[in-house]
């Protein structure tokens, strides 16, 4: 499997156990449910980064505590982790 299956599965996987949860639940930090951010409480360069980018092209349609966490932790480098950038990435559910 790549990376993108594995994403999408974690995302079938962790949104079935939202209907049924009477085990844990699978790891997903796409997850607005569980870890929840309002805009609001992030910074107007994470809101441009929302508003100008990851929205209009790459067709995000949500993001979590995490992607703002993952986010943060890129703009405070001098350099581009693209470990980073790829967990800032499945923070974002398209």
């Amino acid at each position: 499997m790549n990376s993108e299956e594995d994403y999408v599965i974690t995302i079938l996987e962790h949104t079935n156990w939202h209907k049924d949860s009477e085990k844990s639940p699978p790891t997903d930090y796409s997850c607005n449910i569980c870890h929840p951010v309002s805009l609001e409480e992030t910074s107007t360069q994470f809101q441009h980064f929302w508003t100008r980018w990851a929205q209009p092209r790459c067709g995000g349609k949500s993001y979590t505590l995490y992607t703002w966490q993952a986010f943060q932790s890129i703009v405070n480098r001098e350099t581009i982790n693209p470990v980073t950038v790829q967990r800032l990435a499945r923070t974002i559910r398209y």
